[in-house]
């Protein structure tokens, strides 16, 4: 209502509210509750976290900070707060190292075929290159990646291993008839 007093008048906008103006101008003299006084200084200590974490920090990260400095707050709580000024913690996706290897650098990463895909193109491309190169169990190839700190699922290996597996066997097999082809020269 605050906001629009500068068009109506404040018994206009009283009337379309269906509220008193007496009740009006005693909400305008309360003073701010407890709970707003409150969320004004969690707001500060909420938006300090997330600038020091570089917008790193979502609501998990941000309320164990909160909880370290012994700052009783709940989830709920800082996801509201959060939400509020528009504070949402980037991603980022991890990197790895690409094994060098003529069969492996001639796979497909076309990105409309791993459109939709949460894991980008690489990790999955290079997922199923082990799998079908060395022949590695999925559970391993899982380990493998977990080792680098980017965690999949077997399940995900193995939907990836029969959506992109058989195309990536024949460029493999063609692959290989390539080199054997210059190796016989």
């Amino acid at each position: 209502m605050p906001a629009e007093k500068a068009g109506f008048t404040v018994s206009q906008l009283c009337r379309a509210l269906d509220v008193a103006p007496s009740g009006f101008y005693a909400w305008c003299r309360r003073p701010e509750s407890a709970h707003a006084q409150r969320d004004r200084r969690l707001r500060v200590l909420v938006r300090t976290s997330f600038e020091e974490s570089k917008h790193r920090y979502g609501s998990p990260r941000i309320l164990e900070d909160l909880l370290e400095q012994d700052i009783r707050v709940s989830r709920k709580r800082v996801i509201r707060l959060m939400q509020e000024d528009g504070l949402q913690a980037r991603a980022f996706l991890k990197t790895f190292a690409v094994c060098s290897d003529v069969a492996m650098s001639q796979r497909s990463t076309r990105p409309t075929l791993y459109k939709g895909y949460r894991f980008p193109p690489e990790l999955i491309s290079h997922c199923v290159w082990l799998s079908y190169r060395f022949g590695v169990s999925l559970r391993d190839v899982s380990e493998l990646m977990l080792a680098r700190g980017i965690e999949v699922s077997h399940e995900a290996i193995r939907l990836w291993t029969q959506r992109f597996g058989t195309d990536y066997a024949r460029r493999l097999r063609r692959a290989g008839r390539v080199l054997e082809h210059l190796a016989s020269r």
